[in-house]
């Protein structure tokens, strides 16, 4: 025998020395779960490998019948629901969601806070604007609205200058595009919104 089944047979022997539970006491014992919850204690005989085959082929179809018409009910049903039933829904969902979390929550429980002085300055990235950026001339170009003759800043043909995100090699240059109409706004345009 194995020491690993010798370990383990001496913990079983230990646990009924302890609870006084051994195997024979099982069908009239009150404080076995077994015997509270009316537990089969004998095993069926095997199956034989078509029959193991057979059942199992039976309950994956059954199953997969079962899930698949499942879905196709709740699709239905979603689709047929009006839109304040789904209101409802998402908003009982969200109250839902806002209670356990304010449950879960705790006010006492905050991150900590220091004092000013042991602050210091955060640098955010060496990337950004280079020594020789003249805000004097910089511009913003707005393009795309409705109507922006309306707005300050108008001007009636834009073109795109400047470096843009497209996806491409970097050996292709963009492509031109056609002047549009669209906003110009300058630093102090902006510094002026509302």
């Amino acid at each position: 025998m194995s020491t690993d089944k010798e370990i383990l047979l001496e913990k079983v022997r230990e646990f009924e020395r302890r609870t006084g539970h051994n195997l024979d006491s099982w069908p009239n014992d009150p404080n076995n779960t077994a015997s509270i919850l009316n537990e089969r204690r004998d095993l069926s005989e095997p199956l034989t490998k078509t029959e193991a085959k057979r059942r199992m082929t039976a309950r994956s179809r059954r199953s997969f019948l079962i899930g698949g018409a499942a879905m196709l009910l709740g699709i239905v049903g979603w689709r047929r629901m009006s839109d304040e039933t789904k209101a409802r829904l998402y908003r009982k969902a969200f109250e839902t969601n806002e209670t356990l979390s304010q449950f879960s929550f705790d006010q006492h429980d905050l991150a900590p806070e220091f004092p000013r002085e042991l602050a210091t300055a955060r640098v955010n990235g060496m990337i950004g604007l280079g020594g020789e950026f003249d805000s004097t001339l910089w511009k913003l170009q707005v393009t795309g609205l409705e109507s922006p003759e309306r707005f300050v800043g108008y001007s009636p043909e834009i073109t795109h200058s400047g470096a843009d995100n497209a996806s491409r090699s970097l050996d292709t240059p963009p492509e031109a595009n056609p002047p549009v109409p669209g906003l110009l706004l300058s630093l102090d345009d902006i510094r002026s919104l509302p």
